[in-house]
């Protein structure tokens, strides 16, 4: 065949590739307790600050096509509140610290060696519930979405063409 293209058959190429895929949103419920002498009176507002970066491990397999990446990270959370007759406002302060397993879909278990993970906060951590329970305690509800992702070294097979003249 003179001036073709012929096919020289197939060679396979080793590459990092992502592997399977996840995300998920998390709840997450605190009780802060107030001092006593200031027993809350009304819940002005919260804000949450110090959102540390993502950590994420190697999966853990949970069957041959499933995985959950284990991810940790931070934050505060901070509460303004009224007490004394509403004559006197302070602050209250806590420091979460979450380890969540994030399940992974299309999985591939076509993957060669040692495996990464990475995750990325899709919708960062925000208080979606706030009240006093009455007694000396702030109830706080917060949200957030993680995503995460498995990377491993993978095998793809490719056709080798001849170019000729």
């Amino acid at each position: 065949m003179q001036g073709g293209i012929r096919s020289k058959g197939y060679s396979e190429i080793i590459t990092k590739a992502v592997c399977g895929l996840g995300r998920k949103t998390f709840r997450l419920e605190r009780v802060l307790l107030i001092p006593e002498g200031q027993s809350p009176e009304r819940v002005l507002g919260s804000v949450l600050t110090q959102i540390s970066n993502l950590e994420a491990s190697v999966p853990e397999r949970s069957g041959p096509d499933a995985a959950m990446v284990p991810i940790s990270g931070r934050f505060d959370i901070n509460v303004w509140y009224a007490h004394s007759g509403h004559r006197s406002t302070a602050l209250a302060r806590e420091t979460v610290r979450y380890t969540e397993l994030v399940p992974i879909t299309g999985w591939s278990s076509i993957a060669l060696g040692d495996l990464e993970a990475s995750a990325t906060m899709l919708r960062t951590p925000e208080c979606v519930e706030l009240g006093s329970t009455g007694d000396n305690r702030i109830r706080v509800a917060v949200e957030f979405t993680i995503q995460a992702e498995v990377i491993g070294e993978t095998k793809v097979l490719v056709e080798v063409f001849d170019l000729r003249d």
